[in-house]
């Protein structure tokens, strides 16, 4: 572990801000605790503060509660879906006389029974009022925090009516031309889309101030693209500041005939805990950049998912599509880009780390009829959504003398297994020329 010294200086994004506040609260609680540590050499730019200043603390208090309360009800109604689903499917079986199925079906009843018992136990009103009290107390220390860095002289100013004019008009030509950061938020409306312009501004006027600062550390969780960093082209590197904002800032604050040089260094959280923190167990690390990673998968695979998928949807009959299309020999089929709809990750006890991601592709197909004498017929087209369900396990290295994983990012990983299950399509829209 490394110590921050007195001529370095932490400036924290909104991203650090809202991971603590509104992701896994232990894990935000760790993070908290490290920028505490450092508190001496953290300063925020005025839009990042103003940024939290918006934060309706009783709204975030009572949507956390209400998520917590309604797990209960979520889960009741899982349940009593799944056990009419096996109920209708038991009559089928019932049906044809399966008779070995008999005894299954008395033992999944009986399990089913438990389930709603296991469910009242748990999220009941002193549950409840534990959890609300726990917020609480949390989000008054992240706001303590805040309020304590504003006392002490640790938050930017504000820009003046005109500046605040001339960075917007900036920010317009900026975004033409694909310059960062924050082109990624072009669509939002009003001042508010140009708040990665803001504090990059603010991180290039303020520190002019200080001779004695050597060296400025931005932390943020921002990874989309456009905003901070290169283009992520290697997923086994970690992400690098953008060429054009660290020739800016050099430009500002490196003389090297005067031989005053001033350097800063763009970290992730995952980053910063590897040079900074303690060492990290693994529930942490997943927690700290669970998105950047999921990220990192969905680039590493998206191609061959995408083909998978387009190979399960050339293998579908057409005929299952339109009656009419049998006869197809010389259609084509087209894709868009994979989307991700959801994700899960969960950790072993064997040192892997387990992912299961929810995926869709849009394809459009068309259908023709080409025959022995050449001559070609168009037979109709239809447009398909496909899903899948991906399964991907990591190994990670395991530190024996402390029981605990070590932070080894993407460049250590090891990818054991990667499965792509559950295929489905349904028919989005299909066109008959036939019929027309």
């Amino acid at each position: 572990m490394n110590l921050v010294d007195e001529e370095t200086v932490i400036v924290v994004d909104t991203s650090i801000l809202n991971h603590i506040i509104y992701k896994n609260m232990s894990i935000g609680s760790k993070v908290l605790d490290l920028l505490i540590k450092y508190k001496k050499n953290i300063w925020i730019p005025f839009t990042v503060y103003e940024e939290f200043l918006k934060v309706n603390a009783d709204k975030f208090v009572d949507d956390k509660v209400n998520s917590f309360k309604k797990i209960k009800s979520d889960l009741t109604q899982i349940h009593s879906e799944f056990e009419n689903k096996l109920k209708g499917k038991f009559i089928e079986i019932n049906k044809q006389d399966y008779i070995h199925w008999k005894n299954a079906e008395k033992c999944i009843n009986l399990v089913l029974k438990q389930i709603p018992e296991i469910i009242q136990n748990y999220g009941n009103d002193g549950d409840v009022n534990d959890y609300k009290e726990g917020i609480n107390k949390y989000y008054e220390k992240v706001k303590k925090f805040v309020d304590d860095l504003k006392i002490n002289g640790q938050v930017g100013s504000d820009f003046s009516t005109l500046e605040i004019l001339e960075i917007c008009e900036e920010g317009k030509r900026r975004y033409e031309n694909l310059i960062p950061p924050g082109y990624s938020d072009i669509n939002k409306k009003g001042k508010s889309k140009y708040n990665d312009l803001f504090i990059w501004k603010e991180i290039l006027k303020h520190f002019k101030k200080y001779e004695e600062i050597t060296e400025i550390i931005f932390l943020t969780e921002d990874i989309k693209d456009g905003n901070w960093w290169n283009p992520f082209i290697d997923n086994k590197e970690k992400r690098v500041m953008h060429d054009f904002l660290k020739k800016e800032f050099e430009e500002l604050y490196c003389d090297y005939n005067e031989k005053s040089y001033t350097s800063i260094k763009f970290m992730t959280l995952e980053y910063f805990w590897e040079f900074f923190g303690d060492e990290l167990d693994i529930q942490t690390y997943v927690s700290l950049d669970e998105e950047e990673l999921i990220d990192s998968l969905m680039n590493k695979y998206s191609f061959a998912i995408s083909e998978e998928l387009c190979s399960y949807v050339t293998n579908i009959p057409p005929e299952d599509i339109d009656e009419e299309f049998y006869k197809n020999n010389d259609g084509e089929i087209f894709y868009e880009d994979l989307r991700l709809l959801n994700y899960q990750v969960e950790i072993t006890d064997e040192g892997t780390i387990e992912y299961v991601l929810s995926v869709e592709l849009d394809f459009s197909m068309t259908f023709a009829y080409e025959d022995n004498e050449g001559d070609y017929f168009r037979l109709g087209e239809a447009e398909l959504l496909t899903s899948a369900i991906i399964l991907i396990t990591e190994e990670y290295i395991k530190n024996q003398e402390s029981n605990c994983y070590r932070l080894i990012s993407q460049r250590k990983v090891r990818t054991s297994d990667f499965r792509i299950e559950n295929f489905t399509y349904q028919i989005t829209t299909s066109t008959n020329w036939y019929d027309e």
